[in-house]
Order: structure tokens, then C-alpha cells, then sequence
């Protein structure tokens, strides 16, 4: 135990050696997963220390008990397959995250709740083995809901995916289809969750995630001819053969399923390694401040045909009338579109600003003041 700010816990690194006894390994795929493009894959540069400084300075300096980053066992860090790697950070990262969260949960509008993903219900046609490796949800009375998984998390081996790639171009054509697949399943249990917000994790890294999507339409008679042969499942090891033009293309017209009636269109992610800061963030912050922003965005939970970038602020015009319903005057402050709270100054220059939007006041924090910069 030790008492520190949450800066200070937040900061840590988590070193392991990991050993790979395996030295190759193919994603798993599965029909029911949405169709993802290499095109469709973005950064998430938002995602960052200077913007959780800016909307939550106080909750930073927060002095909190939280037990210390547990060593890993030797025997946990020989990784042979996704439930070594799972083994090694659950008992490591995520019980560290979720104690820390436990601290913390006074000062936040909504207790989360970090576990096994096997507790939350994706819908009866989800079988135990086929749900997320971690689920968080928010705990109420006591008590968390199962029905509400604002964010999943899976575990992916190192040796088998590798989302700087992803993210700076080099994934090949050929590697694509399969170096997608663990990104097209942890989407697909977010949209059964109704969630915007995904995570996966490597020995190696934190994958922080959060996509669009957009209404599926009905297609035009001339749609339905044109794309009918596109939209027949593919042939066996047609994934590994033809490339990101097929993801793009042929597979673009492909339900995800009777779940929900949208498509994705974009996916921004962030990788954040265990060991080293990026964006001024560890792998531990990175964790962190995905389940606090799934949690506590406005529409968290809703799969919206758009979303605000982490760090904007939208503008809450409030208008006065005369006795004749003219408009007389207006007032216009900056709220957070993380916390709903509204600030006396404008945002930082080159922030994106938005239409207003009234916030919930269901998920305000008992202590508001907390967040004001």
C-alpha cells in the first residue's frame, strides 16, 4: 500500500521479459464480425496526458491508497498463447487499475467496475467462449449491471498483432485481413455492448479504441443486383489471398449482423506500450483513462452515428426573452463534453468546438469543483 497522487500511480511502468514459446500465430475469425478496412484505421491523437490535465487537473493531484503493481510470476511471463498473456496482465495491470479505480470512485461521477468479460450479457446468442476476455461496468446500489458493459477488452498475443503497423502504414496487404481480425472482434462485442469504446491488450501494449458508426439503408433494387455477389460469404482463405481491397470492398456490404442497424465507418486507436510513456501516458494511464472516459462521456453507452473528440468542448448558448418572446441576450460558456462541467474561459486554441448539448445531470460528480482546471 502507499499513498500517492493519482499522477504518481498512474505513471508507473510495468516491465516484464516475456519469453515466446510459440513463434507463429493466426487471428481467429468469425462471420459475425463487422467489416473493417485498413483505410477505415486512424489515430487517436487526443488521446493524450495534456488533455486529462485539462479536463481532470484535480482528480490528478488526488492523494489515494492504492495496493502497488504486483510482480509478475516467472512461469507468467513464458507466453505459449492468449491465456498467458491474459494471465500475466490481469494479475498484474488490471487488478492494479481496478483497486485504483476503487480509490477513486468518490471523486468520480459513476463507480467502475473492472473484471472478467464472461459476467457481462452480449445477447443469448453469445456463447461463454466467444465474450470478451474483460468487461468494465458501473456498479449502482452496491452492485454492478451485467447488462451495461461500457467497455470490453480482449487479449491478443504480441507475436500476432501489431497495431503500430496498423497505425503508421507498414502492415502489408497480405498481413491486413488477419492483423484487422482482433479489431473487428472487439468492435463487434462493443456494438453488442452499445458502446463506442473497445480495448486490447498484448504483453507488449494497451490498445485504446473508439469508432463511428454509421445507419445502415436499405439499398436500391440496382444496389441489391450490383452487390449480391459481393455479399456471399467468402471462400475459404480468400481473407489471406486477396488482401485490404476485399475488406474495402467486398465486404463493405456485408450485414454485422441483426444486433444493430449500423455500420462502422472509422476507428481511431492509440497504443500506449507497458513499459514506456507515449503521449505522456503508460500503458497503466492509458487503461485508466479509457474506462473513466467510457463511463463518463455524454452518450457513453450509445453507439451514435458520431462522437466528440476526447479533448473538445461544446458551447451551452442560454438566451433571455423579452415579454414579446424576442430574443434579448445570450450567454455562452464552455462545457466539457467529459464531465458536463462548464468553465469560465475558453479552451485551449485549435480545440473543436461543438453544438450545445444540455449534460446529464444524473452523472454529475458529487464534487464538481474536482475537474475545474
Amino acid at each position: 500500500m502507499g499513498k500517492k497522487t493519482v499522477r504518481d500511480h498512474l505513471d508507473q511502468k510495468a516491465t516484464w521479459n516475456c519469453q515466446q514459446i510459440s513463434v507463429s500465430s493466426r487471428n481467429s475469425s468469425h462471420n459475425d464480425w463487422p467489416p473493417i478496412a485498413l483505410s477505415q484505421i486512424k489515430p487517436w491523437p487526443d488521446f493524450s496526458l495534456d488533455t486529462f490535465e485539462y479536463h481532470y487537473a484535480k482528480l490528478l493531484n488526488y492523494e489515494v491508497d492504492c495496493p502497488s503493481l504486483a510482480k509478475p510470476p516467472t512461469k507468467a511471463t513464458k507466453i505459449t498463447g492468449e491465456d498467458s498473456v491474459h494471465g500475466l496482465i490481469n494479475g498484474t495491470v488490471v487488478f492494479f487499475v481496478a483497486n485504483l479505480l476503487e480509490g477513486v470512485k468518490s471523486k468520480l461521477s459513476r463507480d467502475i467496475w473492472l473484471g472478467v468479460g464472461s459476467i457481462c450479457s452480449l445477447g443469448n446468442e453469445v456463447s461463454l467462449s466467444n465474450k470478451p476476455d474483460w468487461a468494465s461496468a458501473v456498479i449502482v446500489d452496491g452492485m454492478h449491471n451485467p447488462h451495461n458493459c461500457y467497455c470490453p477488452g480482449d487479449t491478443k498475443k504480441a507475436i500476432s498483432f501489431h497495431p503500430d503497423q496498423l497505425l503508421d502504414g507498414t502492415t502489408s496487404v497480405i498481413d491486413a485481413p488477419n492483423e484487422l481480425l482482433p479489431i473487428r472482434q472487439i468492435i463487434h462485442y462493443a456494438l453488442l455492448s452499445q458502446t463506442r469504446y473497445a480495448l486490447l491488450a498484448t504483453e507488449r501494449e494497451c490498445v485504446v479504441i473508439r469508432f463511428k458508426s454509421e445507419e445502415r439503408r436499405s439499398p436500391s433494387p440496382m444496389q441489391q443486383r450490383n452487390t449480391l455477389s459481393r455479399t456471399a460469404a467468402p471462400r475459404p482463405g480468400a481473407l489471406r489471398m486477396s488482401g485490404s481491397s476485399m475488406m474495402s470492398d467486398g465486404f463493405s456490404t456485408m450485414s454485422i449482423g441483426s444486433f444493430h442497424p449500423s455500420d462502422v465507418s472509422e476507428v481511431q486507436m492509440a497504443v500506449f506500450p507497458w513499459d514506456k510513456r507515449r503521449q505522456g501516458l503508460t500503458g497503466i494511464g492509458a487503461l485508466f483513462w479509457l474506462l473513466v472516459v467510457s463511463t463518463e462521456e455524454t452518450g457513453g453507452r450509445s453507439v451514435d452515428n458520431d462522437y466528440r473528440p476526447l479533448s473538445s468542448v461544446f458551447i451551452s448558448e442560454s438566451q433571455e426573452r423579452d415579454k414579446h418572446g424576442k430574443k434579448r441576450s445570450s450567454k455562452k460558456q464552455y462545457i466539457s463534453t467529459l464531465t458536463g462541467n462548464s468553465r469560465g474561459t475558453p479552451p485551449p486554441k485549435g480545440w473543436w468546438m461543438f453544438p450545445a448539448a444540455e449534460p446529464n445531470e444524473g452523472q454529475q460528480s458529487d464534487d464538481e469543483d474536482l475537474y475545474d482546471a
